[in-house]
């Protein structure tokens, strides 16, 4: 492909033609102006092509950046990587990262209203994408993303944010690329950097210490505590149990649904409900108590006659910890405490797994290095008396 650069000005201000000198330029020859807009002209694939402006989306202003550019389609063209949405401004705007972005976020909430993902799932991507991910990527076209481009946004994230949240920014960036890349808007997909995060000890206490903490709060509160203290499921589920998810017969619990930012959703966080074995006391407990419809639910604000909301059993909690002066949440001592006294026990990870409804072992094996069941072996034997030492009469 040859191709040739032209002048979109046919003539000059003084009424004279532009006349292209070889290897220089177009030229007015009476009073020595030149234009100053040019295009890039030539066949591909049996189609004629005239390109105005570069990759970039700026006007080829000169004969130069035309001549240019004209190599470098030259280039692409021998490489077979050509691809003439890149030089039209409409389509060169529709693959901008911020554009992109912005589609994928309706996609994502559509996807919020069907029922497939949880406000709460998508509500801390789309501040990290405000606030870390679109400012550093807007302008960019996406198609030209490498594996570089992402090590440098890594390193200028602000050293103030944990490891961890820096994980979870990069994990963003990935799920991003990888949609693109399956909805064939990149044809390659760049690595990101990995991130390690060094897991902080599991916080948790034991029985006692949840009692003391459960005898500070009120007694017209105290149930909703009581079952999370022994059931272990996420506070934001236990709020929103209903007598119709307990198989009283069988002592079974059904977990049915969340809070996500607030809203009940009809599903568990797991988005699968799977059965788990009552506690006994909790059955002993609800046994006393009188029994509602079955879409009724089981623990409610008695200020509100409405279930409980995850704001107000956190205050009512962090009230109780403040009299009792012991310092941990809500979640560790009910969900990480039962799990944790479970396996320094020695229960089997796979039993703690199912009774907690975790979905993937990777959640459960948190507790592993809990389980200190097999080191008792240490203690149940006396230690050995200590060797008396013998002088030596060797002669030297």
């Amino acid at each position: 492909m040859k191709g040739r650069v032209r002048t979109k000005q046919t003539q000059c201000n003084c009424g004279q033609k532009f006349v292209e000198i070889p290897g220089t330029g177009y030229l007015c020859l009476a009073c020595r102006c030149v234009p100053t807009r040019f295009f890039v002209d030539f066949f591909w694939s049996g189609q004629r092509i005239k390109l105005y402006s570069d990759q970039r989306g700026l006007p080829l202003d000169t004969y130069l950046r035309a001549k240019n550019q004209l190599a470098v389609v030259q280039n692409e063209i021998a490489n077979h990587i050509f691809d003439p949405s890149r030089y039209i401004k409409s389509d060169i705007k529709q693959y901008l990262f911020e554009t992109v972005a912005q589609k994928w976020f309706e996609g994502k909430e559509r996807d919020v209203e069907k029922g497939k993902m949880s406000p709460g799932g998508l509500h801390p991507i789309k501040s990290r994408f405000a606030n870390y991910i679109i400012p550093y990527f807007t302008g960019r076209d996406i198609r030209d993303i490498r594996t570089m481009h992402l090590k440098e946004f890594y390193r200028q994230l602000p050293d103030r944010l944990s490891s961890r949240t820096h994980k979870h920014i990069l994990e963003d960036v990935r799920n991003f690329l990888n949609d693109c890349y399956r909805d064939e808007i990149i044809s390659k997909l760049p690595l990101i950097p990995e991130v390690t995060v060094e897991e902080p000890p599991i916080k948790w206490c034991r029985r006692d210490v949840q009692d003391k903490i459960l005898a500070a709060i009120p007694d017209q509160d105290r149930a909703i505590f009581f079952f999370l203290t022994r059931q272990g499921v996420r506070p934001s589920e236990g709020c929103l149990v209903q007598w119709g998810d307990i198989d009283f017969e069988n002592q079974v619990l059904n977990i049915n649904r969340t809070y996500s930012r607030d809203q009940i959703m009809e599903r568990p966080k797991s988005k699968k409900s799977r059965p788990r074995l009552i506690h006994p006391e909790i059955i002993a407990m609800l046994n006393n108590v009188p029994k509602g419809f079955p879409k009724s639910y089981i623990f409610f604000n008695p200020r509100t006659q409405k279930p409980y909301r995850l704001r107000t059993i956190d205050i009512i909690w962090k009230q109780a910890t403040e009299k009792t002066n012991i310092d941990i949440t809500l979640y560790q001592a009910t969900r990480h405490s039962v799990a944790s006294m479970a396996a320094s026990a020695g229960i089997s990870l796979k039993i703690i797994q199912k009774f907690l409804g975790h979905t993937s072992m990777n959640s459960t094996n948190r507790y592993a290095d809990l389980d200190v069941s097999a080191q008792q072996i240490m203690f149940s034997t006396d230690c050995p008396q200590p060797v008396r030492s013998v002088p030596c009469n060797k002669k030297r």
